[in-house]
C-alpha cells in the first residue's frame, strides 16, 4: 500500500486530529477511510499513548485506529508549535479532540479561538462526561462508563465486566455521525459548530428503552434467573450445545417461533403467541436445551436451524471469525504488507457505497513522519525555518527506520 488515496465520500475534507487512545482515533480513522485528509497532531517524543514506545507505532492497538493518517508532532506548549496548530486549524474543515474539557482552552486552541479564525470549522470534542456536565473534569474510560451507565445491571445478577471496551467504538461512530451531519448543515448555513460528545451519554443511550422499563416497573430490576436468556423476548439468548455455544434469536417474530417449534419437534406449540411464550419461558428454554443436547455438534445444530430459516449462529472464536467467507468477500479482513513487520491482516471498513470507495488508505504513520511535509507543502515553510523549529523543540519527527523507503513526496 503506497501513499494515501483520496477517492471517498469525504474527499476534499481536511481533519485536524488531536485525539489519542481509542474513541477519538477510531473516529478519525473512519473519516480517513471515508477519504478525508487526516493530520494527526501528536506530542513529541511519546506521541499517542497506544504507541507504547514501539518503534514507528507498530503496536497493534495503534495500528488498528490510525490507518490512512499523516502524523505531525507539535509541542503545543511552545509558542511556535501552538502557532502551527492555529495555522492548520484555519485551513481545516474539522477539528477532533478528546482531552478533558479545558485542556484545549488552556493551550489557546479552544473552539472560540479557532472559530474566530475559521467560522466554517466543525469542532468535535469527545470527553468522558461532556463539557456541560458537573463532572466535566473527572476522568472516564470505557470500562467506567459501562459501570456508571447502568448497562452492567440490566438484570438482578452479579455484574460482570464486558469483554471489550465497546463504549469506545460506539462513541467513535457517534462522533462520525455528528461530524457528517455538521458538514451537511454547513452546506446550508456556511457555518461550522461545536459538537459536545460524552462517552457516558453514548453508553447510556445504548441501553435503548431501559429508562422506560425502569419508569414503568417502578425502578425494580427485571428478574433474570439466567442472564444469558431473555424473558422479554422469548425465545432469545445463548444456549449450550454438546461441544460449544449457540445464539438463537428472533423470539418476538411469530414466523421465527413457528419454524423453531417445528425444528425442536414441538409443532403443537407453533401457534403460541409471544405473550404466552413469555409466560412459559422456562418450559420453552428447557425444550430448546433438550433438543440442542440431542444434536452431536453446535455446527450441525446451526446448519439445521439456518436451513429451517431460524435466526441462529454458533459462538465462534476470533480465529474462526477471521476465516468467515462473508467477512472476507466483503473486504472486512484486509491483507496488508508492512516493510517493518511483514504481511498481516487488518480489520476492514464496514461501509459500502455505490459511488465511492471506502477503504484503508495507508499504513499508520510514524511519530511526526509527515511533520516536514505538512509544514512545507501545506503551510509553505522553508527548509531553513523547519530546521530551526526542530532545533528549538517546537516540532519533532521520529527517526525513520532503515527498512522503510524514503517518504512519498
Amino acid at each position: 500500500m503506497e501513499g494515501i488515496q483520496n477517492t471517498g465520500v469525504l474527499t476534499g475534507v481536511r481533519v485536524l486530529d488531536f485525539t489519542r487512545i481509542i474513541a477519538g482515533p477510531h473516529a478519525t480513522r473512519i473519516l480517513a477511510d471515508f477519504g478525508a485528509e487526516v493530520i494527526k497532531v501528536e506530542e513529541p517524543g511519546e506521541g499517542d499513548h497506544t504507541r507504547s514506545e514501539v518503534p514507528w507505532g507498530r503496536n497493534v492497538r495503534f495500528l488498528g485506529y490510525n490507518y490512512g493518517k499523516r502524523s505531525i508532532a507539535l509541542n503545543l506548549k511552545h509558542p511556535a508549535g501552538r502557532a502551527i496548530a492555529l495555522e492548520l486549524a484555519a485551513l481545516s474543515d474539522v477539528v477532533v479532540e478528546n482531552f478533558r474539557p479545558g485542556v484545549m482552552e488552556r493551550l489557546g486552541l479552544g473552539y472560540p479561538v479557532l472559530a474566530e479564525r475559521n467560522p466554517a470549522l466543525i469542532y468535535c470534542a469527545i470527553s468522558g462526561f461532556g463539557h456541560q456536565s458537573p463532572e466535566a473534569n473527572r476522568p472516564l474510560h470505557a470500562g467506567m462508563a459501562h459501570a456508571l451507565s447502568g448497562i452492567l445491571r440490566l438484570d438482578d445478577q452479579e455484574p460482570r465486566q464486558l469483554p471489550a471496551a465497546i463504549g469506545d467504538p460506539i462513541t467513535a461512530v457517534h462522533a462520525v455521525a455528528a461530524i457528517c451531519a455538521a458538514l451537511y448543515a454547513r452546506t446550508q448555513t456556511g457555518r461550522g459548530q461545536f459538537i459536545d460528545l460524552a462517552l457516558l451519554d453514548v453508553v447510556f443511550s445504548m441501553m435503548g428503552p431501559q429508562a422506560e422499563f425502569h419508569t414503568f416497573q417502578g425502578g425494580a430490576q427485571r428478574p433474570t434467573p439466567n442472564p444469558q436468556r431473555s424473558l422479554s423476548t422469548v425465545p432469545s439468548g445463548l444456549f449450550r450445545g454438546r461441544d460449544g455455544w449457540i445464539v438463537i434469536g428472533g423470539g418476538v417474530e411469530q414466523p421465527q417461533w413457528y419454524r423453531l417449534a417445528h425444528v425442536i419437534g414441538r409443532p403443537d406449540l407453533a401457534t403460541m403467541l409471544h405473550s404466552e411464550r413469555r409466560a412459559r419461558a422456562a418450559e420453552i428454554y428447557q425444550l430448546i436445551d433438550a433438543w440442542l443436547m440431542s444434536i452431536p455438534t453446535v455446527a450441525e445444530a446451526e446448519r439445521i436451524l439456518v436451513e429451517a430459516g431460524v435466526v441462529a449462529g454458533r459462538v465462534r472464536t476470533p480465529e474462526e471469525a477471521l476465516q468467515d467467507p462473508s467477512l472476507r468477500r466483503r473486504g472486512m479482513i484486509v491483507p496488508l504488507e508492512d516493510p517493518l513487520t511483514g504481511p498481516f491482516e487488518a480489520t476492514g471498513v464496514p461501509f459500502r457505497f455505490s459511488n465511492a470507495e471506502v477503504a484503508i488508505r495507508g499504513l499508520p504513520p510514524g511519530l511526526g513522519e509527515h511533520t516536514r511535509e505538512v509544514l512545507s507543502t501545506l503551510l509553505g515553510y522553508s527548509d531553513a525555518t523547519i530546521d530551526r523549529l526542530y532545533a528549538e523543540g517546537a516540532i519533532f519527527s521520529e527517526p525513520r527506520p532503515a527498512a522503510l523507503a524514503e517518504p512519498h513526496p
